[in-house]
């Protein structure tokens, strides 16, 4: 078996030996620190968006119930109010209107399927429309 070195310089690597883990400790330490506060910031910016996602809810939900008053008669504005309402009146036109586009759309290429299923199950005609090329 190999003996323990003694003497001085075995003394002053274990004291080197110490020191490095002293080191290795305190940056670890550091290091565990910054994490913690990391951590502590990240969820305080999670709480806070979802704190601006239900106060974004809430005020959507105050809007529809609005425009849905307005729209029924049961709420008019006052003057200053008004535009901004026409440019909801009008954002919703155009959404509506997007809407409709897309639901023509579906509508075409539903036809088109349909038109290639009827072609598919079609059967083929019995004699070519053309003559294939002639070889020599």
């Amino acid at each position: 078996m190999n003996k323990p070195a003694s003497g001085p310089q075995a003394q002053e690597e274990v004291v080197a030996l110490r020191e490095a883990l002293e080191s290795a400790r305190s940056q670890l330490y550091a290091l565990r620190t910054k994490v913690q506060q990391h951590e502590a910031l990240a969820q305080a910016s999670a709480h806070a968006n979802k704190l601006l996602k239900e106060r974004d809810e809430a005020l959507r939900a105050l809007g529809e119930g609005v425009m849905r008053a307005i729209r029924e008669g049961q709420l008019t504005l006052p003057p200053a109010l008004e535009r901004l309402a026409g440019g909801v009146k009008k954002a919703e036109e155009r959404r509506e209107a997007h809407a409709r586009r897309i639901d023509d759309l579906l509508a075409e290429g539903e036809a088109a399927a349909q038109r290639l299923r009827t072609r598919k199950s079609a059967p083929p005609p019995q004699t070519p429309l053309a003559s294939g090329p002639k070889r020599r």
